[in-house]
């Protein structure tokens, strides 16, 4: 049997369901507005350029101007490969392999806060008994009716005997409203995608966000209800008006009446 999901890409996935490009959960909740990005790139520009004032003669103005622009990218693709890096020790331990120092395929030494959330997050998987005979790590998903994939970070049953939908997140600023979404949009999947099968997604009772930072963890609540999932459903068609072309949305000029002629 062959799956009807392809999944593509390296850390940026695409999906294909039957054929026909969908959409991921993250690229649906990126199509909404959000309000925080623009302030918090200004400071991240403004405090580059408060440290590096005496660099604009040495540079001359347009390339530190070009530099100061770029700043807040730099900062935020290493905060990504943070999270990424994460990520990929909490895949490990899952399954009971000690907290990594460097990466397994590169042999690239992580930073010392990385080593640190990974095992904050040891700690988590110790506290609520994660365990690899009950956990989904990491597996593809996808509805077939609304048409749409993803891959969230975690499913299983922990302490209690819930079945829990977890997206792991490490940045400084915690943990953002869209989360929910993102969860609800998982958890709502209609197919999980086991190695070449496509089976039908397992019941979720519960959702979380684990908010790992270098020295504590918190296991977050999230909302996953009607109003979630309806909201969830709109952004979906948002990005896909996203998608389309100027071409598809505005015509040629009408042309000018006779009479104005």
């Amino acid at each position: 049997m062959t799956s009807r999901l392809v999944v593509t890409g390296g850390r940026f996935h695409r999906y294909a369901l039957d054929g026909e490009r969908v959409p991921g959960v993250t690229s649906v909740t990126g199509a909404l507005a959000k309000d925080a990005l623009a302030p918090a790139a200004a400071k991240e520009t403004a405090m580059w350029c408060a440290t590096h004032a005496a660099e604009l003669d040495m540079l001359g103005q347009p390339a530190w101007i070009t530099t100061a622009k770029g700043h807040y990218r730099t900062v935020w693709n290493h905060s990504a490969l943070v999270g990424t890096q994460v990520h990929s020790i909490a895949e490990r331990l899952v399954y009971g392999q000690p907290v990594d120092t460097a990466d397994p395929d590169t042999g690239e030494v992580y930073e010392d806060d990385v080593v640190r959330m990974g095992e904050q997050t040891a700690r988590f998987m110790d506290a609520w008994d994660v365990t690899p005979d009950t956990a989904l790590v990491e597996v593809p998903v996808f509805n077939d009716e609304h048409r749409y994939a993803g891959r969230p970070d975690l499913i299983a049953t922990l302490r209690g005997g819930d079945r829990w939908l977890i997206d792991y997140k490490t940045g400084a600023s915690g943990v953002y409203p869209e989360t929910a979404l993102q969860a609800t949009g998982y958890a709502r999947a209609t197919h999980v995608q086991i190695g070449d099968r496509d089976l039908l997604m397992p019941p979720i009772q519960r959702c979380a966000a684990l908010w790992v930072r270098p020295d504590a963890w918190e296991l977050l609540p999230l909302k996953s209800d009607g109003f979630q999932w309806s909201t969830f459903l709109h952004a979906i068609e948002v990005w896909r008006w996203g998608q389309l072309n100027r071409d598809d949305v505005v015509g040629a000029p009408y042309p000018v009446p006779a009479t104005a002629a």
